[in-house]
């Protein structure tokens, strides 16, 4: 029993965690989005999931000629 509570309030903790995190990625996005003053994301490499929604949101984007994007959460659940 005491098995389950512990489990249970590590689920409960997980997801408050993972909400919070998502909610201020997301805030992130959108002030890089509405930024005001000239913002150039010069993009090198391999560039994936959060690391994109920091470069691609911006008025201006440079992608060299290694630049490897990919969002591979958007898969999860298919």
């Amino acid at each position: 029993f005491y098995f389950i509570l512990a489990l249970l309030a590590r689920t409960s903790e997980g997801e408050r965690l993972r909400r919070e995190f998502f909610s201020e990625e997301y805030k992130l996005n959108h002030l890089i989005g509405n930024y005001r003053l000239p913002y150039i994301a010069i993009i090198n490499g391999i560039t994936m999931g959060g690391g994109c929604g920091i470069s691609v949101h911006g008025p201006f984007r440079i992608a060299t000629e290694t630049t490897t994007i990919a969002m591979p959460e958007t898969a999860i659940g298919k």
